[in-house]
C-alpha cells in the first residue's frame, strides 16, 4: 500500500518526453543535486497523490490561483512577464527561507 513513507519506491526514471522540466535534453542538464530531489511517480503513486490532494481540498481555485490559501500563513506574488527568468530566479532565491516557514509563492 502506498503512503508518504514509501512513495519514493514508486518513482520512475526521468521521462523521455517533454515534462515540466522542458525537453528530455534540457532535463538531463539539471544538476545532480536537483535531480536527487525530483521524483517522477508511476501511475499508481500519481493516483495516490491526486486522491490525497482531492480529499484534502488543497486545490480549490482556478488554474491561475489553484491552492486553498488556508494552508499558508502568508501569500507572496510575483508577476511573470516575458523574458523575466533571471528575476524569477532571484525572487525564488530570496523566498527560500520564507517558503520553509509556510508561505505560498504565486507566479502570476
Amino acid at each position: 500500500m502506498i503512503n508518504f513513507d514509501n512513495i519514493k519506491t514508486y518513482s520512475t526514471d526521468f521521462p523521455k518526453t517533454w515534462s515540466f522540466l522542458w525537453s528530455p535534453e534540457e532535463a538531463s542538464e539539471i544538476s545532480q543535486e536537483h535531480k536527487d530531489q525530483i521524483f517522477f511517480l508511476n501511475d499508481e503513486a500519481s493516483k495516490f497523490v491526486k486522491n490525497y490532494i482531492d480529499s484534502s481540498k488543497m486545490v480549490t481555485g482556478p488554474l491561475w490561483k489553484p491552492f486553498n490559501e488556508k494552508y499558508f500563513k502568508t501569500v507572496e506574488e510575483f508577476e511573470v512577464t516575458e523574458n523575466c527568468e533571471s528575476e524569477i530566479k532571484k525572487w525564488l532565491y530570496m523566498m527560500h527561507p520564507i517558503l520553509r516557514a509556510g508561505t505560498k509563492a504565486n507566479l502570476v
